[in-house]
This record gives structure tokens, C-alpha cells and sequence, in this order.
């Protein structure tokens, strides 16, 4: 509607040099009533021309901004997910971290346990060889004994 506007302005505006010209009978004047009558119309065709390259890329920045709001609707969705995502691995990571020190702390706990065990171990083996020692002992003195 803007457009047929513009023509029917452009057209009055054509016609209504034309008609003061008319009654003089210049020929000139009527040239160039014809030659602006031609420019202007050439004129139009360029800014219908423009106009529609004008609608056309509205349109396209239209379809522009339709994208834009999709990719930054997708863009705010990952966005949440990989802040859960890391909240959930730094959450993971922690407990990794309490698992790693509480089998440490075992670690050191049984090593401990490991050596006093040993010890107590070693303790009883020199106490076994001792009393294999003194029942040898026994066990020799009977048998000398008799064959004397």
C-alpha cells in the first residue's frame, strides 16, 4: 500500500508541470516535461527496485533473527546442562578425593598393623625356636642318660 502511495504522489507530481506547460505551446517545455516525466519514472522503477530489495532483506534479517533466538535458546539449555554436568563432577571428584584419602589412611592403619603383627610374628617364632631348642635339650639329656 506504501508503494502505490509513492507512485500516485509521483504521478501527480508528474502531471501537474506538465499541464502548466500545455496551453503555452513550448515545445521545449513539453521535452522536457518528457525527459523529467522519463527520469522520474526511471527513478520509480529504482526505488520499486530498491524497495523490494529493501522487503527482501528484512525478511532475511527476520529469518536472521529467528535463528539467532533459536541458537541462543539452545545456547542457554547447554549451558545449564554443562554447569550440572560440572557441578556433578566436581561433586564426584570430592568424593573421589574422601575415597583416595580414607584408603590412605587404611593404607597407613594396616601398614601399621602389618609391622606390629610381623613383630609380634617374629616374637613368636624366636619364642618356638626356644622352647624347640630347650625340648632338644630335654629330649638329648634322657637319652644320654640311658647310655651311660
Amino acid at each position: 500500500m506504501g508503494n502505490r502511495a509513492l507512485q500516485a504522489i509521483i504521478a501527480v507530481a508528474l502531471v501537474f508541470p506538465q499541464l502548466a506547460f500545455a496551453g503555452t505551446g513550448q515545445e521545449k517545455a513539453k521535452e522536457e516535461i518528457s525527459e523529467n516525466l522519463s527520469n522520474t519514472k526511471k527513478r520509480l522503477t529504482q526505488l520499486q527496485e530498491n524497495l523490494k530489495i529493501l522487503q527482501e532483506n528484512v525478511d532475511i534479517d527476520r529469518e536472521n533473527i529467528e535463528k539467532v533466538t533459536k541458537a541462543k535458546e539452545i545456547w542457554e539449555k547447554n549451558t545449564k546442562s554443562y554447569k550440572a554436568a560440572a557441578t556433578e563432577l566436581d561433586q564426584l571428584r570430592k568424593e573421589l578425593e574422601g575415597q583416595i584419602k580414607s584408603q590412605r589412611e587404611s593404607m597407613d592403619h594396616n601398614g601399621v598393623e602389618k609391622k606390629k603383627w610381623s613383630r609380634q610374628l617374629d616374637t613368636q617364632k624366636k619364642d618356638l625356636d626356644q622352647i624347640e631348642a630347650e625340648l632338644r635339650k630335654v629330649n638329648e639329656k634322657p637319652t644320654t642318660q640311658k647310655g651311660t
